[in-house]
């Protein structure tokens, strides 16, 4: 080919090519559609966002926390009762979390003879009270589970709540409202149910264990003038609870009664030392006789049925003890931290007895009770006396 006919071509050539090479176009990008998000926090917490412009669709998870003594309580702006949400942004949408202050309570519980723990409450009070008990007082917020934990002291026993139905000394409670309450422990009065009590005869302040070949106590008794006698029954008893005895109070006490009776006749009269058989008796205007320490005519008595033994009650009290053990303190009982059992003694005297009795066996009967008046244990005992000259 000649120089001529390859410049021709090369012409050709680039004629051609810029015919078929035509420029790319362009088009230009859409801007996305954007929301607005805003979120607060009422009185009492906060979010954990405060919003902001997002693309649409874009997810956003938003939290409230409530503060110390708030509780979170819903939104504004969205049904959700969850303290946590998450949401996908299709409009504008403003949202608040709201809270409510916690109501606070006042708490008060009080045992006696028993310690107390107690947890889930702000104490601002706690104290000793009377015989090993205790005091506390303070407050919780409402739903605060509380637990209460009583242990009653030894020979003590729980005989139940005031002011909360529980049949337990532990136990939980959700704290809904005030709480006061209290329980009660009352003495084992009878530990091992091993109470018993024992009967003698005497004279004077003497124990007479004169006992015949049939077991019978033989009986001699002071005579005074005018056909007046009298005897010393003895009552032994054993044990009794500490607490029963704190301070003097009584603890045990016993009744008697006797098969023997007799009438009053009219021909006779005598002094009323310490015993009045006829306090029980009226006049015809139904007021009470009161003949003790006086001279009695027996005549304005005459055809009354009197009893043997004077229908009353006599108290066993510290100050009647024989003897203690485990007590600090032999007169006026133990301290509230000390337990111990106690033998106690007294005495009353028995008749008037009329010398018509003499040879006469009578038998006497006790019942007596342990318990300082709190679910007293009943023990019987009974003895047989010879009324001699």
């Amino acid at each position: 080919m000649t120089n001529l006919n390859k410049k021709l071509l090369l012409v050709i050539l680039i004629i051609t090519s810029g015919c078929l090479v035509e420029e790319e176009e362009t088009t230009p990008a859409s801007t996305p559609t954007q929301y607005t998000l805003t979120v607060t926090a009422g009185e009492g917490g906060s979010v954990s966002t405060e919003g902001g412009t997002y693309d649409e669709g874009t997810t956003v998870t938003i939290t409230a926390t409530p503060s110390e003594g708030y509780r979170f309580s819903g939104w504004e702006g969205n049904d959700s009762t969850s303290e946590s949400i998450t949401i996908t942004l299709n409009s504008n949408q403003t949202i608040k979390a709201l809270f409510d202050l916690i109501p606070i309570y006042n708490f008060t519980i009080s045992v006696t003879r028993a310690t107390l723990e107690v947890s889930g409450v702000n104490i601002t009070s706690n104290r000793a009270i009377a015989n090993s008990g205790r005091s506390i007082e303070g407050t919780f917020q409402e739903g605060t589970i509380i637990e209460i934990v009583a242990t009653p002291i030894e020979n003590m026993k729980f005989n139940g709540w005031e002011g909360i139905e529980s049949n337990q000394t532990s136990f939980t409670i959700e704290g809904v409202s005030d709480i006061n309450i209290s329980a009660e422990f009352i003495p084992i009065v009878c530990p091992d149910d091993d109470c018993w009590v024992r009967l003698y005869s005497g004279k004077g302040d003497t124990v007479i264990f004169e006992v015949d070949e049939n077991g019978y106590h033989k009986v001699f008794p002071r005579w005074y003038s005018a056909n007046l006698g009298e005897f010393n029954i003895l009552i032994e008893s054993s044990p009794t609870n500490a607490f029963c005895q704190y301070a003097g109070v009584p603890a045990v006490s016993s009744d008697f009664d006797s098969n023997a009776f007799y009438e009053i006749e009219g021909n006779i009269s005598f002094t009323l030392p310490l015993y009045n058989p006829f306090q029980s008796l009226y006049s015809q205007g139904n007021n009470p006789i009161k003949v003790k320490d006086t001279i009695v005519s027996l005549s304005y008595f005459q055809g009354q049925i009197v009893p043997f033994v004077q229908e009353t009650t006599i108290y066993h009290t510290v100050k009647d003890k024989m003897e203690c053990y485990g007590w600090d303190n032999q007169f006026s009982g133990p301290t509230p931290s000390v337990t111990g059992n106690c033998l106690l003694y007294s005495k009353r005297k028995v008749g008037p007895i009329i010398r018509d009795f003499i040879g006469d066996t009578i038998k006497i009967y006790s019942n007596t009770f342990f318990g300082c008046g709190i679910n007293p244990i009943s023990v019987k005992d009974s003895i047989s006396v010879i009324i001699m000259e």
